[in-house]
């Protein structure tokens, strides 16, 4: 029964408004009262029942209606002050509180424990200690209901959704004043003991909440309204949704959310003028204020809160040369940022718009990939993943914002100044100049998991150029505005008129840049300077011919001078050495700074230049450490360099995206720098195949202004990005070219690639391009021009068959060059031409001895495991069937003893053994099968061993122990072996009759007998005859007689049978002949074919 309870009691009873609804994977049921009433809730099996301090009245039939799949009926209780629920699944049951609302949700047990506590989110929690309060921070990945509350001795927080959180900066930083946080069972709320008495204050912004523990709690007759809300966070978002199915209005959602922002802003004349009284009444409305915006966000989703009216616009996108335009379309001027972070566009603008993205499903995906709007509930936030390499430049027509993406860079038209003031009061700030910043704007950048704080600029083009990166802060590079990353929780940034300002309560931490003299002494030798932008041609002074002159008037200023004025003669020698091609003297001078100054290693400068000396000094894994340094991460400059650090290590891709993320400042070089950074690009895609590329970077040089090094190289890599392409008489023209500007560091590998092509193309017969490489191999040693020609004609010789020339120019080019990346390429090429001869068979086409002869030259290629015994198996069968059993018996050997275990060493050793025995080394075989002994055999191969040892026994004459080994083995093999050991121990009968045990009932077979058959029959009547058993021959006769009479044997064996004289001269020489006849090729031949054909590995 549907019970509906109203309203009808004595006044004090409250008429309470209950609303529900049913959300993903519960239900919720909001208790609308006047004032703040405790709830306690009560489970029992199919049972919830909720007791209230305070008596109500309620009429719950909406609600029902709405959850019906969790709860049945509602029935009130006789003291008005409990309601029970009969309930129609199991549920957990959680409550809190939104200041006059109680909110109850249900949520599905059993989606909860399929689910598990994995999939609940992993909170960030951040703490810090300011000057006035603590501050904890719960980092959610969404926007999050939340309460929190202050006993006497602990700090509760309570969520609505289940949470996992890691709490290790409460419990470091905080551990003088928070004890160790227990999160509830049902993971929904933290409590956090108090060692001291504190205030609370608690807001939320964007998705972060933020719990402050005052250290002196507030006096409410005392603090005006500002203190209501801080001001500190003036886009405080209170807690958002608990949401109903019954909608409110939204213009009232608006007023309020405009009363709250209001209710933010401090009145400086009531602070001044206004009395006690006045000021408590502020205090109160500020606190109506509050409760009605946290009334308003229970009634409400975050989805219907209205702050402001907002534009409609849509993006556009078009094509133009070399590139794309986007273009924002506002009806008025606003003012815009716009910068690249990784591999995202960033574009915020400082007005409110919803902007129509469909467009974005037509763009290709060469420059972007995906755009999107990211919503913020103060600015327009548009990102869009681009292309690695592509450049931006900002434009604005009227109030049309366009953001062109493009493959070079532009320099913006104002480069906004950054200017640290370490000495400005009260602690230090950085000032970034800029005529009307608006914000900041804190943005939540999900893909590197922080905030960055976004000033957007009116003013056109107007840019951050180069990155710095600070302690604290981090500036980046922008095309439009000011970006700036915060690294603490302290960092204040704020616009003023002129400027961002950057600051922190304790002061700025910029000793990298100022406080010490190699810093000190960059920053005032640039206006504008990337600690790894290397001003070669202004740092150089002139011409070489003063070279001596300028270093040593530099030298005794450096002698004469003192503190920081010594620091920067130095850093003045330093870069004057690296700008002349002095890397190792400049290495040196900076060396001597570092011993003097023990922070020198931590400053960025120091490390950009120690970076590139390492470089042109060639060591390069000690560069690419200087040039990875944290705060040259984000610097282009260092991307430059970096890039040229991983071509020069043949690491293409990594040289290619570092060249990417450093293309945009590559016009500040000049000369011989620029020309080499885009042959190195060019080289870098070459090797990636990346063609049309190398030839666009080649386009910015011109041969005939660089000199013949650079002018060399650059027709080489012409001509490797023609042949690339498909065009071979260009290719050969311009490896023509390059050999013929006679620089051998280039003329080798343009006569290189000529004749690899020319012999592609048929030109030139193989020998003549062997000979080719033959003469080249001794025109330039010692580097990797020598390995790639020998790693050429290695594989000209393997082309040609000639295995062992190939091979042996291969291990020599591996011998040689141990470190190099071609060499461990050579290394696999070696291995997999090895194989390939005895696995595939090329090898079949030597002859036997030659291939045993190579296998034993480069033995040590043979693969492990499974292929490497499949390879010396089949050489081994090849060597014996041509009789080469030693040879084959010594391969076979080193297997044993060395490559195997376990079963596949007993099987190997029984073929080994065979082997032997066919060799008429009977000892070796025995001994072979005796120390390849094991337990837990397969029980064929324990037989086929057993039989292999009772073999080589009988071959020494060990008939009795033979026998012994093989008793109880009822196999044709074992008959055949117990024949052969009775005719050689000369048991005649014994031997006839386990003779005729071997033949069985094969005189029945209508079958001609074969003629080792034949051979058997011969046998048992000489063993018969021998023995003196006439009738048991003459049953024979009757059995085979028939059937000898039309074999080899037919004379013979009538002969036998018709006078069996064993004294005759006639018998003896029969015996004779059939005593010759080689048993143990015929025992053997089913082990040879058993054991070989075996898997080894099984």
């Amino acid at each position: 029964m549907l019970g509906v309870l109203t309203a009808g009691a004595a006044v004090a009873q409250e008429n309470v408004v209950v609303r529900g609804g049913i959300h993903p994977n519960y239900a919720r049921i909001v208790f609308d009262w006047e004032k703040p009433v405790t709830v306690e809730a009560i489970e029992s099996p199919g049972m919830l029942e909720l007791r209230f301090a305070e008596e109500f009245v309620a009429d719950f039939s909406p609600t029902l209606a709405l959850i019906a799949d969790y709860v049945a009926t509602a029935e009130q209780a006789a003291d008005r002050r409990g309601v029970l629920f009969p309930l129609q699944r199991k549920v957990r049951v959680r409550n809190f509180r939104v200041g006059n609302k109680v909110v109850v949700d249900l949520y599905d047990a059993a989606n909860e424990e399929s689910a598990g506590d994995t999939d609940l989110p992993m909170i960030n929690v951040r703490a810090g200690e300011h000057p006035d309060y603590l501050r904890i921070v719960f980092d959610w990945p969404e926007q999050i209901v939340f309460d929190a509350a202050l006993s006497d001795d602990a700090l509760s927080v309570s969520f609505a959704t289940p949470f996992n959180a890691r709490f290790e900066q409460v419990e470091s930083r905080l551990a003088d004043y928070v004890g160790s946080p227990t999160i509830s069972d049902d993971r929904m709320s933290v409590s956090l003991p108090l060692k001291a008495a504190f205030g609370l204050r608690q807001l939320q912004i964007d998705n972060r909440v933020v719990i402050d523990l005052l250290k002196q709690p507030p006096q409410p007759e005392s603090v005006s309204a500002s203190a209501a809300v801080p001001a500190e966070a003036p886009q405080a978002v209170v807690e958002p949704e608990v949401a109903a199915p019954d909608q409110p209005d939204n213009a009232n959602a608006a007023n309020a959310g405009d009363a709250a922002v209001a209710s933010t802003q401090p009145s400086a004349e009531a602070q001044d003028t206004v009395a006690a009284d006045n000021a408590k009444n502020e205090v109160q409305q500020a606190d109506k204020t509050r409760e009605a915006v946290a009334e308003l966000l229970a009634d409400v989703t975050a989805a219907d809160i209205v702050t402001a009216a907002k534009q409609k616009i849509e993006l556009r996108i078009r094509q133009i040369p070399g590139g794309a335009r986007i273009s924002v379309p506002f009806t008025q001027d606003h003012a815009a940022a716009v910068f690249m972070r990784g591999k995202t566009l960033w574009a915020v603008f400082d007005a409110q718009a919803d902007v129509d993205m469909s467009i974005m499903s037509l763009v290709s995906g060469n420059l972007m990939s995906r755009g999107r709007q990211v919503s913020h509930e103060d600015v327009t936030v548009l990102a869009f993943d681009v292309a690695a390499g592509t450049m931006v430049h900002v434009n604005r027509q009227q109030s049309v914002w366009q953001i062109d993406l493009v493959r070079n860079y532009v320099t913006p038209a104002g480069v906004l100044q950054v200017v640290r003031e370490p000495n400005a009061e009260p602690n230090g700030h950085v000032l970034i100049k800029a005529l009307s910043p608006k914000g900041p704007f804190a943005i939540n950048d999900p893909e590197a998991g922080d905030m960055i704080m976004v000033s957007p600029v009116l003013e056109v083009s107007h840019a951050v150029v180069t990155p710095r990166r600070y302690v604290d802060f981090e500036i980046l590079a922008t095309s439009q505005g000011i970006a700036i990353v915060p690294f603490s929780d302290q960092l204040a940034v704020e616009g003023k008129p002129g400027a961002i300002t950057i600051s922190t309560p304790l002061g700025l931490s910029m000793s990298n840049l100022v406080s010490r003299g190699i810093g000190k002494a960059a920053a005032e030798s640039d206006s504008y300077s990337s600690p790894v932008f290397m001003d070669f041609a202004n740092w150089r002074q002139g011409s070489s011919a003063n070279f001596r002159t300028i270093r040593r008037q530099v030298s005794a200023e450096i002698q004469e001078s003192e503190g920081e004025k010594r620091g920067a003669r130095r850093l003045m020698l330093a870069r004057y050495y690296l700008s002349h091609g002095f890397a190792a003297e400049a290495r040196g001078m900076l060396q001597l700074m570092a011993a003097e100054d023990s922070n020198a290693d931590k400053d960025l400068y120091h490390q950009g230049l120690m970076g590139v000396a390492e470089y042109y000094m060639g060591r390069y894994a000690d560069a690419r450490e200087k040039l990875s340094h944290s705060g040259l991460r984000d610097d282009p400059h260092a991307s430059l360099w970096r890039g040229a650090v991983f071509a020069q290590q043949q690491r293409w891709q990594k040289a290619l995206e570092n060249f990417d993320r450093g293309y945009g400042v590559i016009g500040k070089y000049n000369g011989d720098t620029v020309a080499e950074l885009y042959l190195l690009m060019a080289e870098a895609a070459i090797n990636r195949r990346e063609f049309d590329r190398a030839s666009r970077e080649m386009q910015n040089l011109q041969p005939s202004e660089l000199p013949i090094a650079l002018e060399s190289r650059l027709w080489l890599l012409r001509g490797l990005v023609a042949e690339g392409q498909g065009n071979s008489d260009d290719a050969i023209a311009a490896y023509n070219m390059a050999e013929s500007r006679h620089y051998r560091p280039t003329e080798v590998p343009a006569r290189l690639a000529k004749l690899e092509l020319l012999g592609r193309l048929g030109s030139l017969s193989s020998e003549d391009t062997i000979d080719g490489l033959e003469k080249l191999r001794y025109a330039w040693r010692g580097d990797d021009i020598e390995l790639r020609v020998l790693h050429a004609l290695g594989e000209k010789y393997i082309d040609a068959k000639k295995y062992r020339n190939g091979l042996s120019v291969m291990r020599s080019a591996v011998t040689n060059f141990p470190d190099a990346l071609r060499s461990k390429q050579i290394a696999m090429r070696m291995g997999e031409v090895f194989s390939g001869l005895y696995l595939d068979g090329a090898a079949d086409d030597l002859p036997p001895i030659k291939a045993l002869a190579l296998y034993y030259d480069f033995r040590e290629l043979t693969p492990v495991g499974k292929d490497g015994d499949e390879m010396i198996r089949r050489l081994g069968e090849r060597l014996v069937s041509v009789d080469l059993l030693a040879e084959a018996a010594e391969l076979l050997d080193h297997q044993v003893r060395y490559r195997l275990a376990g079963t596949a060493k007993a099987q190997v050793a029984a073929q080994l053994a065979v082997i032997q025995l066919l060799d008429r080394q009977p000892e070796d075989a025995l001994e072979t099968i005796r120390r390849t002994r094991q337990t837990r055999l397969p029980q064929d191969l324990n037989v086929t061993r057993l039989l292999l040892e009772a073999r080589a026994l009988t071959e020494m004459e060990d008939y009795e122990y033979a026998l012994d080994l093989i008793d109880g083995i009822e196999t044709p093999e074992a008959d055949l072996l117990r024949a052969d050991i009775y005719w050689e121990s000369e048991n005649w009968t014994a031997a006839a009759g386990a003779m005729e045990t071997v033949l069985g009932e094969r005189w029945r077979v209508p079958a001609s007998l074969t003629l080792v058959e034949q051979g058997q029959v011969m046998r048992a009547s000489i063993a018969y005859a021998l023995a003196g058993e006439q009738q048991a021959l003459d049953a024979l006769k009757g059995r085979y007689g028939p059937k000898m009479t039309m074999g080899r044997y037919a004379e013979a064996f009538d002969v036998l049978t018709q006078s069996p004289d064993a004294s005759g001269v006639a018998f003896r020489q029969l015996a004779s002949t059939i005593a010759d006849i080689d048993t143990l090729q015929d025992f053997l031949a089913n082990y040879r074919g058993d054991v070989s054909a075996a898997d080894v590995n099984s």
